[in-house]
């Protein structure tokens, strides 16, 4: 019966029998017996088998190729020095037992191979190579390809040797050993078919809106285990059996599991589902509405700056600016694009010398498109030739200010030229032509205007609104919506321009009309305006109610969130509010402009640790940005760390560019001023005036001078100054932000002792405003009444005011309430009560040292000295050179006995108030006191 076994044979003769043999018989047959004494014991000694002998020669049997290869080498080295010299020849294969002999390709291999070992030496096939190539103290080395008679191709033959020799690396270069076992062939194949591959699922992901982590992460997959292929190809490349190695046992899980880490490194936190999702909500009627939207992290955000021009075409001139408006709603049909122009950024442009908002450099362009975190920014420039638009426009991707793409259209009317555009930018920004042509996109002419008169003076609106010339824009919207009374936009930006020209009863019949033809809206477009109406119609629970159903609608939708967090910050609700800015930052991690709101709603509601660690975020992520700096210095300023805040303001101001440096170098001069160095204020202020190149830098300066004389006590000086910054910001704001902004900062009448003209002021506003805007007045007056005491007339005021709070959803305005409240109780003697009522303003406003400085007035009036003077040492630590703190607190020791304390703060007050007005009261009543105490 035939048996078949996978078995290890060596065939050996002895060197030169034949010759040996004709020369001395009788002593080659005495090596003969001495190989059998020799030889058969050490067979059975490595597991072998002694099948048979042939003449000098013997074939024999293992289990393995280690131990025929081993009990070879046994032989070799004790034959060394023996006048018996064997060689020998391996192989591993398939054999069949036959009546106690073996039969098989292995042993006629090893027959054929046993002669090309020299003598006293080994060779081996490649495949007995293979079984021990783990084996360190077995060396090999390749003396070629051999053809052997009976093997239908050439075999590589190894011989075993004690050292590899430098001859021997000659032999076999590296590559060349690689390209024998065929480990080039292998991984060059399947890198190849891997690239196809990855190409194949990046056409998939674009045909099917799929995610595009997909194609990276097959493409991970397919790299990481290159290092396995090169493993197997190298040791099973060749051809014939081989068995596993201790390497490759041990290299491939390592191989599988570092690839594992390194994807889930990668990957970790990447939707790899669906790019876009449906969703059920409930809108601010109650009824459900099921939408497809698309994930904000596969939006293709890009910023659109205004066109240049050479031509003196007034046409073009003014198409310059409607131009990024029409491409915006245009583009703002795709759910994958989100488009944004740059006139939200117009003051930025104009305080970097770009008064027109033309022209700007990419190096600018690149840098406010990544203050708005866009992806994506897009220019052009604009001319006509042939009675024909002519535009050019570039798209950078904004990371690397990589132009990714320049195209030039033409067309001989604008909406077509639009049309053409948004085509080529989808192009651009590398939506599949599957998508582009299958996704509703209506021309411009149907959504926008399709009267190139109504563009025409739309576009002069637009370039009036930017010049702060508010009449002209009205008049020019209103002029757009008579050539198109279905121009939907037109009523939006009209609605707007009424509301700052103080016509209010105009911005609710435009923003109604506006509604009306809200299907011409983009979406986004849509839910402002109805959130918009519901505040101004003063319904704050449907204004919020719609805003929260664009956040689920939208749920990664960033500036719905950031629209619900403002609108929890004015209703006083902080914990929704942060809660919101820290979702927009889990959906995009690097919107760093949100750690620095985070940080100010931190510090807001005095949580100074955590405010801190999210200005310093904002830090680490923007080291080179002067912005990061100025940010901490803004925080220990207000925090009473002038040493900290000067230090950062000077970094701030080596990063900072020219547009920059005016902002802080007012910044640092706040930081003399609170620090007591009145002089260097001084110059500091004055170095910004002088240096000032636009509004707003001289307003800054003017501020600076008002706040630097009301600390001084020259109160009239201060009202100057108030006076001459309102004058600038009379031009710049719209009329009713003017009014607003002068009844909310009345003050500097106040302390100046002119009641009476605050009092004109306030009531000339009154009649300028309309209902119910008018109702902002009686905050002035509160200001008023907690100077002079009438407490009958501020109950009224408050009442009004709680009627415009409440019925706009106003409740961060509750903190002037509060404050008047806490007058009223004071005047009445309810310290306690007006302590309450301070503490709550705290909870709004925890920065304001005022309240500290009012509590401690409380707790001094009821004689709680311990108490006031923990508060009048926090108001003092926020601000230890203003002088009505230092005087409180020279009033409280003295209160407390403690004169020699009390005499400090109050030699200390009177210092900074040395150049008071003769009339200002509280620097008179510091004087006398200090009078009486020498």
């Amino acid at each position: 019966m035939n048996d078949h076994k996978l078995a290890a044979i060596v065939f050996t003769d002895i060197v030169g029998y034949t010759k040996r043999m004709d020369a001395d018989e009788e002593g080659t047959m005495k090596l003969l017996a001495r190989q059998r004494e020799i030889l058969f014991p050490m067979v059975k000694e490595f597991g072998g088998e002694v099948i048979k002998e042939i003449g000098d020669g013997l074939l024999m049997m293992f289990t393995s190729a280690n131990r025929a290869v081993r009990f070879s080498m046994a032989v070799q080295e004790k034959l060394e020095d023996d006048e018996l010299t064997i060689r020998a020849g391996i192989h591993i294969g398939d054999v069949i037992f036959e009546e106690g002999d073996v039969f098989g390709s292995a042993v006629n291999i090893a027959a054929r191979i046993e002669p090309l070992a020299p003598a006293g030496g080994i060779c081996i096939s490649e495949d007995v190579r293979n079984q021990i190539r783990n084996q360190g103290d077995i060396l090999t080395t390749s003396i070629g390809k051999k053809e052997l008679k009976g093997v239908a191709q050439a075999v590589e033959i190894f011989q075993v040797v004690k050292e590899i020799s430098e001859e021997s690396h000659e032999k076999v270069p590296f590559f060349k050993d690689l390209w024998q076992r065929r480990v080039i062939q292998i991984t060059g194949i399947y890198l190849l078919m891997s690239y196809l591959l990855k190409l194949g699922i990046g056409f998939m992901v674009k045909e099917y809106m799929l995610s595009p982590h997909l194609t990276n992460l097959i493409w991970y997959i397919l790299l990481s285990l290159v290092p396995s292929i090169i493993l197997i190809a190298y040791f099973h490349g060749r051809k014939g059996v081989s068995k596993w190695t201790r390497i490759e046992l041990i290299g491939l899980p390592i191989n599988i599991i570092a690839a594992v880490l390194v994807l889930f490194i990668v990957f970790q936190g990447k939707d790899l589902g669906a790019i876009t999702t449906k969703l059920t909500v409930e809108n601010e009627k109650g009824e459900k509405i099921e939408k497809l939207v698309v994930k904000n992290e596969f939006r293709k955000s890009v910023f659109i700056f205004n066109m240049e021009t050479t031509s003196t075409d007034t046409n073009l001139i003014y198409l310059q600016y409607s131009i990024p408006a029409m491409l915006k709603y245009d583009l703002a049909q795709d759910l994958f694009i989100s488009p944004e122009t740059s006139l939200v950024d117009f003051a930025k442009m104009i305080e970097a010398g770009y008064e027109r908002g033309v022209g700007l450099p990419v190096t600018l362009m690149k840098r406010m498109a990544e203050e708005r975190h866009m992806k994506y920014f897009v220019g052009g420039h604009l001319e006509k030739e042939d009675n024909e638009l002519v535009l050019t426009a570039s798209l950078y991707e904004t990371r690397l200010t990589k132009k990714i793409s320049e195209f030039t259209v033409r067309s001989t009317d604008p909406f077509s030229l639009i049309d053409k555009i948004s085509e080529e930018l989808k192009r651009g920004m590398s939506l599949p032509e599957s998508h582009i042509s299958e996704t509703v996109d209506l021309p411009v002419s149907a959504i926008f205007t399709d009267s190139e008169k109504a563009l025409y003076f739309f576009s002069r609106a637009m370039r009036a609104e930017l010049e702060k010339n508010w009449e002209d824009q009205l008049l020019y919207l209103n002029i757009a919506l008579q050539e198109d009374p279905d121009f939907a936009l037109a009523y939006v930006i009209i609605a707007i321009s009424y509301f700052k020209n103080n016509e209010f009863e105009s911005t609710m019949e435009a923003l109604q009309a506006a509604r009306k033809l809200e299907h011409k809206l983009p979406e986004r477009q849509q839910f402002t305006v109805k959130y918009v109406y519901y505040v101004l119609d003063q319904q704050p629970e449907k204004a919020i109610a719609v805003v929260k159903m664009w956040a689920e609608m939208f749920p990664d939708d960033l500036e719905a969130h950031n629209t619900l967090a403002q609108r929890y910050a004015v209703r006083n609700m902080h914990e929704e509010a942060i809660g919101e800015i820290k979702v927009i930052l889990r959906l995009d991690p690097e919107k760093y402009d949100m750690l620095k709101s985070l940080a100010e709603y931190y510090q807001q509601i005095g949580e100074y640790d955590s405010a801190l660690v999210y200005f310093q975020k904002y830090a680490m992520n923007l080291p080179q940005q002067a912005e990061s700096y100025e940010n901490l210095g803004d925080f220990y300023r207000l925090s009473g760390e002038m040493e900290l805040a000067k230090q950062n303001y000077e970094k701030a101001i080596l990063l900072a560019d020219a547009s920059e440096e005016h902002s802080i170098k007012a910044d640092l001069a706040y930081v003399h001023l609170y620090s007591g160095d009145f002089d260097e204020a001084y110059k500091g202020i004055i170095d910004v005036l002088e240096s000032a190149g636009n509004n707003t830098d001289s307003i800054r300066a003017y501020r600076g001078l008002q706040s630097y004389y009301l600390i001084t006590g020259q109160v009239q000086k201060s009202l100057e100054y108030y006076v001459l910054k309102m004058e600038i910001m009379s031009r710049i704001l719209a009329p009713k932000d003017f009014m607003v902004y002068r009844v909310m900062t009345i003050e500097p009448y106040i302390h100046a002792g002119k009641f009476d003209e605050a009092a004109l002021i306030l009531e000339d506003t009154r009649d300028k405003l309309d209902a119910p805007v008018d109702k902002i007045v009686p905050f002035g007056y509160l200001y008023i009444y907690a100077e002079t005491g009438d407490t009958t007339k501020s109950r009224e005021a408050i009442s009004e005011v709680v009627e415009l709070m409440e019925g706009f959803g106003e409740e961060i305005m509750r903190i002037n309430v509060y404050k008047a409240e806490a007058r009223i109780h004071e005047y009445g003697g309810a310290y306690e009560k007006a302590i309450e009522k301070y503490s709550k303003c705290l909870e709004i406003q925890a920065t304001d040292y005022s309240l500290f400085r009012a509590k401690a007035r409380c707790y001094r009036m009821l004689q709680e000295y311990d108490k006031a003077e923990v508060e009048i040492q926090v108001a003092l630590r926020f601000r230890s050179f203003n002088a009505v703190n230092n005087y409180e607190a020279a009033l409280l020791y003295f209160d407390m006995g403690d004169d020699e304390i009390g005499l400090e703060y109050l030699e200390k007050a009177v210092d900074i108030w040395k150049d008071a007005d003769s009339d200002y009261e509280k620097a008179n009543l510091a004087k006398e006191k200090l009078l009486s105490l020498k």
